[in-house]
C-alpha cells in the first residue's frame, strides 16, 4: 500500500470531485436477453466504496492489509 499511497490518494481525490463536486456517479452496463425480445442494456451505479476499489485498481488484497495492521498492533502492545 506504501508503494501507491500518492497515486491512490490522488486518484480517490478525483473520484470524491467527480460525485461531490460534480455530481457523476460510475456506473456499471449490465446487457441481458430477455428470450424472444431485442437485449437490452442498462447502467447501474457502482456501490462499492472507495477504498475497495482503489484497492482493486492497485491489485491491493485488503484482507491482507488488515492481517498486517492487526500483526503490527499485537507487536506494540507487546
Amino acid at each position: 500500500m506504501l508503494a501507491v499511497t500518492d497515486d491512490s490518494h490522488k486518484l480517490g481525490e478525483f473520484l470524491d470531485w467527480l460525485r461531490e463536486d460534480q455530481h457523476i456517479e460510475l456506473c456499471k452496463l449490465n446487457d441481458y436477453d430477455l428470450s424472444d425480445k431485442p437485449q437490452r442494456s442498462e447502467y447501474f451505479p457502482v456501490r462499492f466504496p472507495l477504498e475497495q476499489l482503489l484497492a482493486y485498481y492497485f491489485k491491493i488484497d485488503l484482507k491482507k492489509v488488515e492481517q498486517e495492521r492487526r500483526a503490527i498492533l499485537a507487536q506494540l502492545r507487546t
